[in-house]
């Protein structure tokens, strides 16, 4: 795997999300599965639960990143779930489960969405 190259540093909208991910080159790394994992802006005591506006950004960037890689939702990770994380992240009512099916119904459920590869 490539070295990290850090974080992009912005904010995006769901659409400028989407816009920004197009650009980005899967072509020398590509990533076997999606973390879902909590930023510092919002921190975990304003975020858990997740606002409805929260939970749809992360929701169309999540569902984003799984179409353009072809991915499976059902595939997606929790950072939690890495062995070497030592806090709840992204919090202990982000329930795995109910994202992967927001996931899929914001792709659409299409079994012709996820067959897209680069």
């Amino acid at each position: 795997m490539p070295a990290w190259k850090g974080i992009v540093g912005k904010g995006f909208t769901a659409a400028e999300f989407a816009q920004y991910a197009d650009t980005v080159a899967f072509d020398k790394w590509r990533p076997q599965f999606v973390v879902l994992h909590n930023t510092a802006v919002p921190a975990f005591s304003e975020c858990t639960p997740l606002s409805p506006a929260v939970q749809q950004n992360a929701v169309s960037a999540l569902a984003k990143l799984h179409t353009l890689l072809g991915l499976d939702p059902s595939r997606l990770r929790l950072h939690k779930e890495d062995p070497k994380t030592t806090h709840d992240c992204p919090g202990s009512k982000i329930v795995k489960a109910d994202f992967q099916e927001l996931i899929l119904e914001q792709i659409g459920t299409s079994e012709h969405a996820l067959e897209t590869s680069i």
